[in-house]
């Protein structure tokens, strides 16, 4: 299958197929650059859900530290950049929630 996916995309690239097309011919476990541009509010719409303690550990991860990256360059961006229970004082998880509002309430009351 390999060698089969191999042929595949050497006969594509041959017929000038775009990069970000040939990007689907890679399989598993392969290192893989993504570069991409977005607005202000689509980034702090992404990072509200990937900065989630619900959210996959390794995708929180990445969240994080594009967090802090954007704080660095644009602090009043970066001050909205977040989970929604830190941002908003609000969890949209339901019964799902991991419990951190609570203590975030909890805190806010009590100063």
């Amino acid at each position: 299958a390999h060698k089969k996916n191999i042929k595949v995309f050497e006969e594509f690239k041959n017929m000038n197929v775009a990069d970000e097309d040939l990007i689907y011919f890679y399989l598993g476990c392969q290192m893989l650059n993504v570069i991409t541009t977005m607005n202000g509010r689509t980034l702090q719409w992404i990072l509200h859900l990937r900065c989630c303690n619900k959210a996959q550990w390794q995708i929180r991860e990445i969240a994080k530290e594009i967090a802090k990256q954007v704080s660095m360059v644009a602090p009043l961006l970066g001050k909205g950049l977040g989970p929604t229970c830190i941002t908003d004082l609000v969890c949209y998880e339901g019964k799902e929630c991991c419990g951190l509002i609570n203590v975030l309430l909890e805190n806010k009351e009590e100063n």
